[in-house]
């Protein structure tokens, strides 16, 4: 019986040893694992990278809110200058087109259309690629009809569009856009 003790022993011993030779790797892996994903998670909700992060929104919607208010400033001079010259203008096209040429070439604009309220055109520059205006919603029309001037955010275009109503003229209605990065625009 001494040798089967002693033998039993001897497999035990065996038995403990052969499973922390096993289990050692084992955890030394999970160990570094564990490690190396909390640095990476904590890395990812660092205080810093979403302070980043939200503040890359907040920049994103001031640089909107420029361009809105630039736009404004745009439209509002753009309409006076049109204005003041409504009557030079009414009674000719050339004359206008080439005007609104200018302002859009000067002032760093896309586009700019005047339109009547059936949304026919009335004069256009000359990279006004849409053809017809008949998507733009009544709710831009009340807004300009009531002396505001009316935004739109288009993002399929990736423009900020102004749209107002030409006091002097009898039924036209000044729209004018300007790109804006669409990064911006996906951003907020």
């Amino acid at each position: 019986t001494k040798f089967k003790i002693a033998g039993y022993q001897l497999h035990q011993r065996l038995a403990l040893l052969f499973s922390a030779v096993c289990l050692m790797p084992s955890l030394i892996i999970s160990t570094f694992s564990i490690i190396t994903l909390n640095t990476a998670l904590d890395g990812w909700f660092n205080n810093k990278i979403s302070t980043a992060v939200s503040q890359s929104v907040e920049v994103a919607n001031k640089y909107l809110t420029e361009h809105k208010n630039t736009m404004k400033g745009k439209i509002l001079d753009f309409a006076n200058q049109l204005n003041v010259n409504a009557i030079k203008f009414s009674s000719n096209k050339e004359k206008i087109n080439d005007f609104l040429n200018f302002y859009v070439k000067k002032n760093n604009l896309t586009d700019a259309v005047l339109i009547d309220s059936s949304r026919n055109v009335l004069a256009h520059s000359k990279y006004s690629f849409e053809i017809n205006y008949y998507d733009l919603s009544d709710k831009f029309y009340n807004i300009a009809g009531n002396g505001k001037i009316a935004l739109i955010n288009d993002k399929d275009t990736n423009k900020l569009k102004a749209f107002m109503k030409l006091n002097q003229f009898v039924d036209a209605y000044l729209l004018v856009s300007r790109f804006v990065d669409e990064k911006v625009l996906s951003a907020i």
